[in-house]
């Protein structure tokens, strides 16, 4: 897949080896960017958000370069676009990683913070 006769072939074989595991992985990162927009509803939700646009876009571009490669599409089934695909997919997390691990640290310190002060403040009644 990696080899320069391969990498920069416009209309490359529909029957690779990777096409059963490559559809399955773009599925699992649908899911997970579902699952991230239904099941989080905490305060924590602005941070796992952030991690929808790249899941979604990776797995729905992964599973047109399927489709195209099934039908034999040029350039748009070709590795060079796959490769690069998860280029922009790994720079895309690492930045929103980065992101996270300078604001999760802010973020805790002002609910221990709030948690302290609402502490001392008047229950309201029943």
């Amino acid at each position: 897949m990696f080899d320069k006769a391969t990498l920069f072939s416009p209309i490359p074989s529909p029957n690779a080896p990777y096409f059963v595991v490559l559809a399955i992985s773009a599925v699992i990162v649908i899911l997970m960017a579902t699952a991230i927009l239904l099941f989080i509803k905490n305060e924590w939700r602005r941070f796992a958000v952030k991690y929808v646009p790249p899941f979604m876009t990776f797995g729905v571009l992964g599973l047109i370069h399927l489709a195209a490669r099934y039908e034999g599409l040029p350039w748009l089934a070709s590795n060079i676009f796959f490769v690069s695909l998860l280029a922009i997919f790994s720079i895309w997390i690492l930045v929103i990683a980065v992101w996270s691990l300078r604001a999760i640290p802010k973020f805790a310190k002002e609910q221990e913070a709030n948690e302290r002060y609402e502490k001392y403040l008047p229950k309201k009644k029943k």
